[in-house]
């Protein structure tokens, strides 16, 4: 009987937390606590970071839109200053041309009054 009473009396001390058992459960929730934090912000350096990279994607996009559009405006810009370039040469090479025809006509003329001078005089010292 009395191992009965120290079982009940041990037993009844049981089911009292001490201190001890308090702190453990106060450690225990803690590092929950703590656990459940890190993967909150886990889960948002990985939101935010993949956040980041689709910013960042979209700005390269919107980047290589722009360069494609001013190499592309570069492109017309340089077809145009070329197009003025033919322009201007053919221009120029129209004018040399018609002077050269002048020029040779000029000289078709001279050497027609040339030939016709020694002719006279060919015919004059004949007679």
């Amino acid at each position: 009987m009395i191992f009965i009473l120290i079982f009940g009396l041990c037993f009844a001390a049981c089911d009292q937390e001490g201190p001890a058992e308090k702190a453990g459960k106060q450690i225990d929730e803690t590092v929950e606590q703590v656990a459940d934090t890190a993967e909150d912000a886990g889960e948002a350096v990985k939101e935010t970071a993949g956040e980041a990279k689709e910013t960042a994607g979209e700005q390269m996009d919107k980047a290589m839109e722009g360069a494609a559009d001013t190499a592309e405006d570069a492109g017309e810009a340089i077809e145009k200053k070329v197009s003025e370039v033919k322009g201007k040469a053919g221009e120029q090479m129209d004018e040399a041309m018609e002077q050269a025809a002048d020029t040779a006509k000029e000289a078709g003329e001279a050497m027609k009054k040339a030939a016709d001078k020694v002719k006279k005089t060919v015919q004059g010292t004949m007679q």
